[in-house]
């Protein structure tokens, strides 16, 4: 009896080895298989193919979820709504009520390292939400970020692209994208929203500040994209061409800075107008100079 109780024994200890085996080796696949599947998700945000890049990392997540599934899930929401681009026809809820659940879940961590990144973000979402019902209060959560972290690039871009957008003094946005510019993080990004708000305005002070940021641009050896830069020629053409006309609001930046920036202009592939009107502007600058 003893024998047959400690063989017993030995096949409880080998059939539990055997057991644990098989569920670390299970467990060891589904790694495996998430990562994978992360990887995809990353991969297809690359090309911008964020509903598909979503649905990789709900399968991830479904073999296991892990700090890089995680921390892919929020990369991938705040790039979706960064892009802001539902598809045509389709609502920007398409894209709010996919990614703001997972903002949310980030949040329920409140030593969550990128916590001022997240509400940042739900903020935008909400401007989303905005833009469709008209409701919503993004600038809130903009600057509950900004107490976390007053020099976030994403909550002062945001918030002084929403001062923008919203009619507000542009005197009061500028702060926070200098905030923004001077934090050295994500000026691509920072530069796309400031040059839309400005060009969203569609005002003589929105065209003065436009030609205001594209001049700080060429100083700092950045180049803007294409249709901002497109916006500031056209700008410069309305109020130097040869029908100019007196506009509301004058452009705070030096004759000599406009001249540099507008012949700075018209050398960008895609931007470039007509020789006549450049030759037209330049003189009328030149001439303004000299008086």
């Amino acid at each position: 009896m003893k024998w047959i109780g400690a063989a017993t024994a030995v096949i409880s200890l080998i059939l539990g080895a055997r057991q644990l085996i098989t569920v670390a080796t299970d467990r060891a696949q589904r790694n495996r298989e998430s990562a994978e599947f992360t990887a995809l998700a990353r991969q297809q945000a690359g090309r911008n193919e964020f509903a598909e890049a979503w649905r990789s990392l709900d399968r991830a997540e479904e073999r296991s979820r892990t700090e890089a599934t995680d921390a892919a899930r929020l990369d991938l929401a705040f790039r979706w709504l960064e892009e802001g681009r539902p598809g045509p026809d389709q609502p920007f809820s398409r894209i709010t009520d996919a990614v703001v659940p997972a903002l949310d879940r980030a949040l329920l961590d409140p030593q969550n390292p990128r916590r001022a990144d997240t509400l940042a973000h739900l903020g935008w979402a909400t401007f989303l939400k905005w833009r469709e019902t008209g409701s919503g209060d993004p600038a809130s959560l903009y600057k509950q970020a900004l107490v976390i972290d007053p020099q976030n690039v994403f909550a002062n871009t945001m918030l002084g692209h929403w001062l923008v957008w919203t009619g507000g003094p542009l005197t009061a946005a500028r702060p926070y994208f200098d905030a923004a510019v001077s934090s050295g993080k994500e000026r691509p990004f920072v530069r796309t929203y400031q040059l839309a708000a400005a060009r969203n305005r569609s005002d003589d002070a929105g065209d003065a500040e436009l030609v205001r940021i594209v001049n700080s641009m060429r100083q700092q050896n950045e180049t803007p994209d294409e249709r901002s830069a497109r916006a500031a020629y056209a700008v410069f053409e309305r109020r130097y061409g040869a029908r100019p006309r007196v506009p509301d609001a004058a452009i705070d930046v030096s004759l000599s800075d406009q001249l540099a920036t507008f012949t700075w202009l018209a050398r960008i592939p895609g931007v470039s107008g007509r020789a006549e009107v450049n030759d037209v502007v330049v003189a009328t600058l030149n001439k303004a100079m000299q008086r």
